[in-house]
């Protein structure tokens, strides 16, 4: 139903790559979903297509194009398994906001059972290897594929922010949204750089690279306090009053 809600133009590249991706994995492919803005109706003229295959066996040989850039993530069916018992919050996403569009009787029983709580430091190898990428793309002053893995580390330390609040965005714009109600316009206005990344040289992504670890590093050190004042918000006057005075003594 809510394939046929998109509009006429994006359904019609959509089914194309799902045929494209099916005729040409046969077999290997177990479970397809479509994520981000063009499951959720969110797509500008220069949106990329993101989806995600799960498969029997490595394909390195396969990729494919649409009218638009195609984001095909691939992930090997005992990564993937692997991903959702550490609490992945990626696929979580995918489970929770994505389409499945393909399922060979793969993705059901990731539906069945409620999602698995994040195993400690999971996510900080998940982090380390984005920074990898991005670090080897800009060794090789490949400025595309450096543009495109900033943009997942800034989608990834976005999640980070939010997750101790609850708070899980379908898509890049609500993950905009729901960093600047929690933290602000101005702390949110370096993610909206690194995603939408207008000024087109290494030394702009090397720096907005830097501004959002430094803005996890000092997040991770105060969360306990964002977490008791936004408890206090959801409760009474006093319990907020009494999560400020906490935070504020403690910070001075």
């Amino acid at each position: 139903a809510r394939l046929l809600e998109l509009p006429q133009r994006l359904r019609v590249e959509l089914l194309s790559l799902i045929d494209k991706i099916h005729s040409g994995l046969g077999d290997n492919l177990l479970a397809l979903w479509v994520h981000g803005s063009a499951a959720h109706q969110t797509m500008g003229d220069s949106s990329d297509i993101d989806l995600l295959a799960v498969l029997r066996t490595a394909d390195e040989d396969f990729d494919v194009k649409g009218w638009r850039e195609v984001q095909l993530t691939t992930l090997i069916v005992g990564d993937f398994r692997e991903d959702y018992r550490h609490g992945d919050n990626f696929l979580r996403t995918i489970l929770c906001h994505g389409l499945l569009v393909f399922d060979r009787g793969f993705a059901q029983e990731f539906y069945a059972a409620p999602f698995p709580a994040p195993v400690a430091g999971y996510r900080k190898e998940i982090l380390e290897r984005i920074q990898n990428r991005f670090s080897f793309f800009y060794r090789e002053k490949a400025l595309a594929d450096a543009r495109k893995a900033l943009s997942s580390l800034a989608v990834m330390v976005g999640r980070l922010l939010l997750e101790p609040f609850g708070v899980l965005p379908a898509g890049k714009p609500q993950l905009l949204d729901h960093l600047g109600l929690f933290l602000g316009a101005e702390l949110t206005e370096t993610f909206r750089r690194a995603l939408a990344q207008d000024e087109l040289n290494l030394k702009n992504l090397l720096e907005w690279k830097w501004d959002l670890e430094s803005l996890l590093e000092r997040f991770d050190k105060h969360v306990p306090y964002f977490q008791e004042v936004f408890r206090g918000l959801t409760g009474s006057s006093q319990e907020f009053e009494s999560a400020c005075y906490e935070m504020v003594s403690s910070v001075y």
